[in-house]
């Protein structure tokens, strides 16, 4: 005979709980809920920043475009609330308390449910937003062009609403499991990468990759060396084509700087000289050098009040209207410099790709 236990069959043992969740169990309660608590307020926060930023560029392409995106937001506060706050909060639930049980089986099964369950949920109100949009924000009161705006952003917006539903389903399974930093810093993180703005100047001293949109669609996405020697880039409606310099700012003495390039690889650094008080250095300075005010030259001329020249390599000629012509040039360290000058001076100089010349820089500001 046989002799079976059965209540060692009906309530197995039960699995050493972790150090976190040891830690919500068995830790006093007030700093436990602080601890808990604090990741979700920065990822509020964070939330915050990004509509703010969000509301300000859509104003900037219109009204109407400002009228759209608040048609949108209802649906997109509801795709929120439904997903972390109605499933994620059911998700967090459930996983909770199975690892509190000390039942790790059925927490990594919740974790794969739960993951099928916001793919089907994000699949299903990506096709009915899609496809009932335009009755859904008539409904609203959009119409004409705000109706329209409303439609082509939702349209966007919902066609990746999926991975919004995974996104906060699987940060519901972290936090169940009591991690709260994780989720907080994948949400937090990508506020501070995007800068939407309309000024080349500050493009060219944040960026290093330029997307460029136009009517809410991105037309290109390029890094900024590149979006510089374009030129018909949008970054040189104002001022015309601009090379930016990386290097180093250093004091010469009696309020003179000069800025030096980087060099490596066997490539020397080049030197500019800059005037002026500098009362702090930023962790990455930049020259910023308009083509306009950049010439070129044979041979290195003497008894001129320029001070920065230095050789360049011809890279590239391009017609940049009936009687100017941006060239490209190669520094000795291999940045990238832009010159503008007239058709005539290109044929009278015989420049071409390959050449080697003098460029005489009038003029180069340091982005502080």
């Amino acid at each position: 005979m046989i002799a079976v236990n059965q209540a060692a069959t009906l309530n197995p043992p039960r699995a050493v709980p972790n150090a976190r969740t040891r830690m919500i169990l068995e830790a006093p309660v007030l700093p436990t809920l602080l601890a808990l608590a604090a990741p979700n307020l920065v990822v509020m926060l964070a939330q915050a920043l990004a509509n703010f930023l969000e509301s300000y560029y859509v104003g900037l392409l219109g009204v109407d475009a400002l009228a759209g995106a608040a048609l949108v937001f209802p649906l997109v506060m509801l795709m929120m609330m439904m997903s972390a706050g109605g499933i994620g909060g059911g998700i967090s639930s459930a996983v909770a308390r199975s690892l509190g049980a000390g039942d790790q089986d059925k927490a990594d099964a919740l974790a794969l449910h739960a993951a099928v369950i916001v793919v089907a949920f994000g699949l299903v109100c990506s096709a009915i937003v899609i496809g009932f949009a335009g009755p859904i924000y008539g409904a609203l009161g959009g119409e004409g062009s705000a109706l329209a705006a409303a439609v082509a952003y939702s349209n966007a917006l919902f066609s990746g609403v999926v991975f919004l539903w995974l996104m906060n389903g699987l940060s519901a399974v972290l936090r169940g499991a009591g991690n709260m930093r994780l989720p907080a810093m994948v949400m937090v993180g990508g506020v501070p990468m995007l800068l939407v703005t309309h000024s080349a100047r500050e493009v060219e001293q944040l960026a290093d990759q330029v997307a460029f949109m136009e009517q809410g669609r991105i037309e290109r996405i390029e890094p900024l060396r590149e979006a510089l020697t374009r030129p018909d880039s949008p970054l040189f409606s104002d001022e015309g084509p601009a090379a930016v310099i990386e290097g180093q700012l250093q004091e010469t003495g009696d309020g003179e700087w000069q800025f030096v390039t980087r060099g490596g690889a066997g490539r020397p650094p080049v030197h500019f000289q800059v005037s002026g008080q500098y009362s702090h250095h930023t962790s990455l300075p930049r020259l910023r050098i308009l083509a306009s005010d950049v010439s070129l030259a044979l041979t290195r001329p003497e008894g001129i009040s320029i001070r920065n020249m230095m050789p360049v390599k011809i890279e590239r000629i391009e017609q940049s209207d009936e009687h100017r012509c941006t060239i490209s040039c190669r520094l000795a360290d291999g940045q990238l410099l832009l010159s503008r000058i007239t058709r005539q001076s290109v044929e009278e100089l015989g420049l071409a790709p390959g050449n080697t010349v003098v460029a005489l820089v009038k003029s180069a500001a340091l982005m502080e």
